[in-house]
């Protein structure tokens, strides 16, 4: 019965390689390539349709000003007169240009405003690229933790394989019961659906990073050391870092005011809906054209009227009065309506952002201390309970279902403790997302 400690003696030691690289990869007989973290990000960067789009909008926008501020274009007049003979004949040739200059600063204004909305537009783009990021990287995450639970699975599985050897034996010579040679047969069973299941779900993950990566990226592996960094290991072990991360939401709440690109794009709006408004206001204003204009009389029946003659302009418009008036009395209210809503907007963001922030500091600081809680104390523990009850099992002192129940519980703590890491990463890619640039 020598075996039957050897294999505990094995699965002891499971936890203690949790760390070491893991691949990431389609279920085929094909070599993938190497491609971590920092490259699946790069590529994300560079690939994605939709972050692409994001910034031709961020460069259309940019073009707005220029148009907005300008004054209307000056115009030029030719104008040749030529009365029949009948009438005494007259020919006259005039030349002239006019400009209207306006006398407030309303383009000014509508060019500042489309510049804010440029920079809003700018910090959109910014904030998918962060959302991407996030993304990119949580995706990642669920594929180390799925292709973790595989490998664990088909350890378990192979365990269980050799438990089905041993009990046949042990049932051949009257030393065990056909019910647990049943128990360890329908445990394997189990954990081969439970393969076929996590490669299933493998699939789908790799289908949705190629989605974000914007290529396909099946075959992919991921290193451990890229996707749990080592600032991500001590917040693991370090209860004072855990503390500390908690009261720091004060400070990280600051941080995100500042610096969350969300909220920056709603600032941007906000000021540009109100330069808007403000040049709304002043486009009722009367503008002045003045021209200036050069005529030629070169045919007259008063011959001492033929010759040059200089002809000066003054325009103004009148948008005082009636519908006119309305018209502009309207657009301002409009873009004023539009800027109370933007900041009823960005309060709800904020307060939606800030909660969303101390969701991911506790989901933080509570899958840290289940990870250092497992790694620490609760697999040593359930190891040195196996390998107890695998000894006492060889000796008959306890049964298979005190057997099994001893091997579920160290592979459910495994399991947890995996899951934990990847909501712990999960979490610091949140905040990230929320704090910073």
């Amino acid at each position: 019965m020598n075996r039957v400690i050897h294999i505990f003696t094995l699965l002891a030691f499971t936890a203690s390689g949790a760390a070491a690289q893991t691949a990431v990869e389609m279920p085929k007989a094909e070599t993938p390539v190497q491609l971590g973290l920092p490259e699946l990000l790069a590529r994300a960067m560079q690939n994605n349709p939709s972050l692409r789009a994001y910034q031709s909008r961020t460069a259309a926008a940019s073009q707005v000003p220029a148009q907005l501020s300008a004054w209307s274009d000056p115009v030029l007049m030719l104008e040749l007169d030529q009365v029949p003979p009948a009438h005494n004949a007259v020919s006259m040739t005039t030349v002239a240009i006019s400009q209207t200059i306006p006398l407030t600063n309303a383009f000014a204004l509508a060019g500042e405003s489309a510049e804010r909305s440029a920079a809003a537009a700018g910090f959109e783009a910014e904030a998918f690229r962060k959302r991407l990021t996030r993304d990119v990287k949580a995706t990642a995450y669920q594929l180390v933790l799925a292709q973790k639970k595989i490998t664990l699975a088909e350890e378990n599985r192979l365990l269980l394989e050799g438990f089905v050897k041993i009990n046949l034996t042990r049932n051949s010579v009257g030393k065990g019961s056909q019910a647990e040679v049943l128990k360890s047969q329908v445990e394997v069973s189990r954990l081969t659906n439970e393969v076929f299941r996590l490669r299933q779900q493998q699939r789908a993950l790799l289908k949705t990073l190629a989605s974000l990566v914007g290529e396909n990226v099946a075959g992919v592996r991921v290193s451990d050391d890229e996707l749990m960094p080592a600032r991500t290991s001590r917040l693991m072990t370090d209860r004072t870092v855990i503390a500390t991360a908690a009261m720091m939401e004060d400070s990280l709440k600051a941080m995100m005011l500042e610096n969350q690109n969300e909220l920056r794009m709603m600032r941007e709006r906000i000021s540009s809906l109100r330069l808007a408004a403000e040049s709304a206001s002043k486009a009722g204003i009367p503008n002045l054209t003045l021209g200036l204009g050069y005529e030629y009389m070169s045919q007259t029946p008063y011959q001492d009227m033929a010759g040059p003659a200089f002809q000066y302009r003054l325009e103004i418009n009148l948008p005082l009065f009636g519908y006119s008036a309305a018209k502009y009395r309207a657009r301002t209210t409009e873009l004023s309506l539009l800027q109370q809503a933007a900041e009823a907007e960005y309060e709800s963001q904020r307060l939606m952002l800030s909660a969303a922030l101390a969701t991911a500091l506790a989901d933080l600081a509570s899958a840290a201390e289940t990870a250092a809680f497992y790694k620490t104390i609760l697999i040593p523990q359930a190891e040195s309970t196996l390998r107890s009850a695998g000894v006492a099992y060889e000796t008959a002192k306890v049964d298979f279902l005190t057997l099994l129940d001893a091997y579920r519980t160290l592979r459910e703590a495994k399991l947890i403790y995996f899951e934990s890491l990847t909501s712990l990463a999960t979490a610091q890619a949140e905040i990230d997302r929320l704090t910073t640039h």
